[in-house]
């Protein structure tokens, strides 16, 4: 049966987690329910085989924003070569950090007059002319 709000925090979220959980215990009154985190995990016990037992039974699962801001993201192609993988996914296409990259690259700021300036010296260096306009002669 699933009874159990799971919770996944970055250690760095400490501090949300005891603010989670004050706010579910006027909940935990109304309704049997069992509060998980990774603080529940009993020393000498294999910690995948815990957090997988605590996901199965999950019938809520909360990650903090840092979680989800994490550093260790994968993106499309990241294979599990063993064990468990668990992934959680935040955005897809354009709503990416390769996506946004994506857009700003094919979004071309406009030559500046210094750049153009530049490119006419180095054209006039190599001994061709240059026409500012973008065109040679």
């Amino acid at each position: 049966m699933r009874d159990q709000v799971f919770i996944c925090y970055c250690k760095q979220d400490a501090k949300w987690l005891e603010a989670l959980q004050t706010h579910l215990k006027p909940l935990l009154r109304q309704k049997p329910l069992v509060i998980w985190d990774e603080t529940m995990i009993k020393p000498g016990k294999v910690w995948r085989e815990e957090i997988k037992g605590a996901i199965d039974t999950a019938k809520v699962a909360v990650l903090t924003e840092s979680f989800a801001d994490a550093h260790n993201c994968v993106f499309l192609g990241t294979s599990v070569v063993s064990g468990l993988g668990i992934a959680l996914i935040t955005g897809t296409g354009r709503n990416t950090a390769f996506g946004d990259i994506a857009v700003r690259l094919a979004s071309r700021a406009p030559e500046t007059e210094f750049e153009r300036g530049i490119k006419s010296f180095g054209m006039l260096i190599m001994g061709s002319e240059y026409d500012p306009t973008g065109k040679q002669r």
